[in-house]
């Protein structure tokens, strides 16, 4: 969450294709501190508090990609601000096939849905805006969640994990390695009334019991460095959900999921974004 009494560092990047590129430096961005993204046309607005500031970081994050994205920052300081109140007038009502809707508190809601989840704009990724959120609630909304056990794992906001557990689920845990995710997760689940159990951690905070279904909103490389801990955490007969990844990386995907007796059993698509459904047979 972005404090109102400091001064903030504003990173502005420029960056060619934007539409592809932007998600990936915002992930990047918020792995060493970042707090709040601003999406623009050509690129993104990232703050961190000023203390907090970088430049060599930057730099080497820059250095990184500069073979498949040619991408030029500049670098503004900006005084305290109400920036909860900045965030608010950007969060907009999110509806999910006439069945799910995402809100924050402050909306006037009065169309009636079969779930609603309210979510504070916090600075945590996952509030049904970005198309990978959008397209794992939708995929959510299709896949049986009585009496099953879920990991909800790169949780961020915990919207997912609540709305399993709205739709029947037994038990919910969620994990992010973000503390701010798992602060944000634990404030939206208690809104929602919801008992969902978040951790703040990585793959080794996964308990050894087994999960009917697992959910992982996160990236592709994440995905892959963490598929021997995802599947294993699977029951046999277990449904998994990943997503963060474009279409272009899907085969990579099923080709490491295949290894781990992960079968794909649907996908869906929205802006180039892909979710994959799979199935756990028999190792």
């Amino acid at each position: 969450m972005i404090h109102e009494q400091q001064n903030y560092k504003v990173l502005q990047l420029h960056m060619q294709q934007p539409e592809i590129y932007r998600d990936i430096f915002i992930a990047e961005l918020a792995a060493i501190g970042y707090e709040g993204f601003e999406e623009k046309q050509n690129g993104v607005e990232a703050y961190v508090a000023a203390k907090d500031f970088d430049l060599a970081q930057v730099e080497a994050l820059l250095e990184r990609y500069k073979a498949i994205s040619e991408t030029s920052f500049t670098l503004i300081e900006r005084a305290p601000e109400n920036w909860n109140e900045v965030w608010e007038s950007n969060f907009p009502v999110v509806e999910i096939d006439k069945q799910l809707l995402i809100h924050a508190p402050f909306h006037e809601v009065s169309k009636d849905f079969q779930y609603r989840i309210v979510m504070e704009p916090r600075m945590a990724f996952g509030t049904g805006h970005h198309e990978t959120t959008f397209l794992m609630s939708k995929a959510l909304l299709d896949i049986d969640c009585q009496d099953k056990t879920v990991l909800d794992f790169g949780c961020g906001t915990g919207v997912l994990a609540i709305l399993a557990m709205m739709r029947g689920a037994s038990t919910a845990l969620a994990i992010d390695n973000d503390d701010l995710a798992a602060k944000s997760s634990r404030i939206n689940a208690s809104m929602n009334k919801v008992d969902v159990e978040v951790i703040h951690g990585d793959e080794n905070s996964i308990p050894t019991r087994s999960f009917d279904l697992v959910l992982a909103n996160i990236n592709r490389n994440y995905i892959l460095s963490n598929m021997e801990a995802l599947a294993g955490a699977l029951s046999s007969g277990g449904t998994i959900l990943f997503s963060g990844f474009y279409q272009a990386d899907k085969q990579d995907i099923a080709a490491a999921a295949k290894k781990y007796a992960l079968v794909p059993l649907d996908e869906m698509e929205k802006n180039e974004w892909t979710v994959l459904v799979l199935r756990k047979g028999n190792t």
